[in-house]
């Protein structure tokens, strides 16, 4: 008897806890959430950000069979493979806005050593990062900028989050909500 209240007890904890913390994220941090783990945000559906950047292994490649034994994971099309293993996404916002240290000669920041985001177009190298996978035919594999927008508008539980943090007309200008 004693035993199960103090299960019961840990659950109701633990139960409260995880309320606790969904209500700690601002709306744009609980929009980010949904579409990191939305599996529907690839052609074929079925591969979520969370698919390579496992955050219960740091939010790198989350597969250890694949860790030991290639250097690349499958895309949407599980025949199409990368051409780099997933990086830890769990620091990537740290990384700063990508220029040139003229006392060391080097280039620091931004999200990748070839330059492919920069944070010059955004101001901040983790949300082009982040743009880039949608399209990438060897990740998530979808054809437009539209096709991931319509997917949000329409299909997702969560087109009014999106709504909230970007306004009510973010759907008009493709561009803007991409």
């Amino acid at each position: 008897m004693k035993v199960s209240k103090i299960v019961i007890l840990c659950v109701a904890i633990l139960c409260i806890a995880g309320i606790a913390l969904s209500q700690g994220l601002t709306n744009k941090e609980q929009l980010g959430k949904a579409i990191f783990f939305d599996a529907n945000l690839s052609t074929p559906t079925g591969q979520s950000c969370a698919t390579c950047h496992g955050p219960d292994v740091g939010f790198t490649g989350p597969s250890s069979v694949i860790n030991n034994t290639t250097v690349v994971y499958p895309g949407a099309v599980p025949t199409r493979f990368g051409n780099r293993k997933p990086p830890t996404a769990a620091y990537g916002g740290q990384s700063p806005v990508m220029f040139y240290e003229s006392k060391t000669g080097l280039f620091v920041g931004g999200m990748f050593w070839d330059g492919r985001a920069t944070g010059w177009e955004l101001g901040d190298p983790l949300a082009e990062q982040a743009r880039g996978p949608f399209l990438n035919p060897m990740e998530q594999n979808n054809a437009s900028k539209q096709v991931v927008i319509d997917k949000i508008h329409y299909e997702s539980s969560y087109a009014s989050l999106f709504e909230a943090v970007y306004g009510p007309t973010v759907w008009n200008n493709t561009d803007n909500a991409y």
